[in-house]
């Protein structure tokens, strides 16, 4: 599966489709995400979300309230569709596994919709779910809280079966 780099920009409900499950995967995997990403991800999501900051500053004894809305705050102007996809973007970089599970589930759910004649996604794909461990076909499959359980339990995200 060919996982595009971010030449074109996305837009519209691919855009917005994309970006809520790179959110909810990163979301999931905070605990693997380093602190500067984690801030980077956290402004962009609230710019994707809210828009640009215009909430007051927290008070800065609250370290990491106080880091969070610098992360926002520092992104200006930025238009919530930049920031989607640069979120997109980041989560590519750092997850290469969630991009490559996302576009196989996208193609699976095309050729589907396509072959069946109907639209909306369609059974997932299970030509490799012998090659694939547990945690790996729930990521694929977009199961939040059984990965995270997985994550939680010490399961090596990096091997198969």
């Amino acid at each position: 599966i060919h996982i595009p780099k971010v030449k074109r920009r996305l837009e519209g409900k691919d855009l917005e489709k994309e970006f809520n499950a790179a959110s909810d995967f990163v979301q999931a995997c905070t605990l693997s995400v380093p602190d500067g990403l984690y801030l980077r991800f956290y402004g962009l999501h609230k710019i994707a979300t809210e828009g640009p900051c215009t909430a007051p500053p927290p008070f800065p004894h609250k370290l990491k309230p106080h880091n969070e809305w610098n992360a926002w705050n520092n992104l200006g102007d930025m238009s919530p569709e930049e920031a989607m996809n640069e979120y997109i973007a980041a989560a590519r970089e750092l997850f290469p596994s969630w991009a490559q599970a996302y576009y196989t589930r996208m193609k699976d759910e095309e050729t589907s919709a396509s072959a069946t004649g109907s639209k909306g996604p369609g059974p997932a794909s299970k030509t490799n779910e012998l090659e694939l461990g547990e945690i790996h076909v729930s990521a694929r499959e977009g199961e939040i809280e059984d990965l995270k359980k997985h994550m939680e339990a010490g399961v090596a995200v990096n091997t198969r079966g």
